[in-house]
Formats: structure tokens, C-alpha cells, sequence
């Protein structure tokens, strides 16, 4: 008998979609319930409304954001060097840094892309919901 991820065989693979960006294709995927959560726990601490969502949009794109024209994260020039120097470096550590490098306008159109995402996995679950309205329990 084969093998499968339960969250797969219930709801299918995370959603994959990409983004034209300039002349760049930047390809995202949705997050998990543990990804998200262990996000906010890192921003949610004494910190007012308005500055956590603001924090939380870097950490979430170094986690969302799969790969930038084909190319993952730990093959870029400002990633790799870094992961072969410190065998405990951390990808999604590495990548939140360099992003927080970036200037404001680019990290609000990444992240808009990813609140594109989401909506679409919304729309995915409420369906999942909706189909199941018609099944009866035995």
C-alpha cells in the first residue's frame, strides 16, 4: 500500500501559484496552520496591532515565497556561501534578512500576491465546505 500525506489525501497539495513581477516570476505556496503560527508567536508579543501586521509580511514571504525565476532560495549568491559556512544556519533565516533588505514597495507587492494566494485557498476550503453540506453520517 502506498503511502500518503494525510493533509494531501484530505485537501490536496498547498496551493502553488506564480507571479509575474517585472520580468520576474516569483512562485509562492500557501502556509501551514504550524507555519503561521509559529510566526505570530514570534510578533505577537507586546506589540500593537498595526506594527505586528507590518512585521509579519517579511516572515511570511521568506516562508511562501518557493523559488524567483526557477531558482530556490539556497542557490542565490546572498543565500548558498552562508549555508555552506554555518551548517546551522537556517534557509527561512537567511532569506528573512536579505528580504528585510528590501525596499517597502517590493515586500507590499510580494505580500499582496500572497494575500492573492490565500484568498484563492479560502475559496478552496469554503468549496471543501460546501461539498460536504450534502453528505449524510450513517
Amino acid at each position: 500500500m502506498k503511502m500518503e500525506k494525510l493533509a494531501s489525501k484530505l485537501f490536496g497539495e498547498r496551493l502553488n501559484e506564480t507571479f509575474d513581477f517585472g520580468e520576474r516570476k516569483v512562485v509562492l505556496q500557501t502556509l501551514t496552520k504550524n507555519e503561521q503560527v509559529e510566526i505570530l508567536k514570534r510578533f505577537t508579543s507586546g506589540v500593537d496591532y498595526l506594527t505586528q501586521s507590518e512585521a509579519i509580511k517579511v516572515p511570511i514571504l521568506a516562508k511562501s515565497i518557493v523559488e524567483i525565476d526557477g531558482t530556490p532560495w539556497d542557490m542565490f549568491d546572498e543565500i548558498r556561501p552562508r549555508l555552506q559556512k554555518d551548517k546551522n544556519a537556517k534557509v527561512e533565516e537567511l532569506v528573512e534578512e536579505e528580504l528585510g533588505k528590501l525596499p517597502v514597495g517590493v515586500i507590499e507587492v510580494l505580500y499582496g500576491f500572497y494575500l492573492q494566494l490565500m484568498e484563492k485557498d479560502r475559496i478552496r476550503t469554503d468549496e471543501l465546505k460546501n461539498s460536504s453540506k450534502g453528505l449524510t453520517q450513517d
